[in-house]
């Protein structure tokens, strides 16, 4: 969207994350890993950038696959 200056009033921001996870099971140290892309819908506001709207995507998973239960197949907005 395009302000009355000509200037833009919206954008969408991406960070990405690789998160390891440490945890025992059955007395063994475990690792769960998880890369997430972040993306932020922002909008320029009087008071300056807002974040509107925050889209969390898990894209890539390795270790023990106990933390895959909990985003399995989910698309958390």
């Amino acid at each position: 969207m395009t302000g009355a200056a000509g200037y833009d009033t919206e954008a969408q921001v991406m960070a990405y994350a690789d998160v390891a996870h440490f945890f025992t099971a059955g007395g063994v140290q475990q690792e769960w890993t998880v890369v997430i892309r972040y993306t932020h819908d922002v909008e320029k506001t009087p008071e300056g950038w807002r974040i509107r709207r925050v889209m969390l995507d898990p894209i890539h998973f390795r270790g023990n696959p106990v933390g895959l239960e909990l985003v399995k197949g989910k698309r958390l907005v």
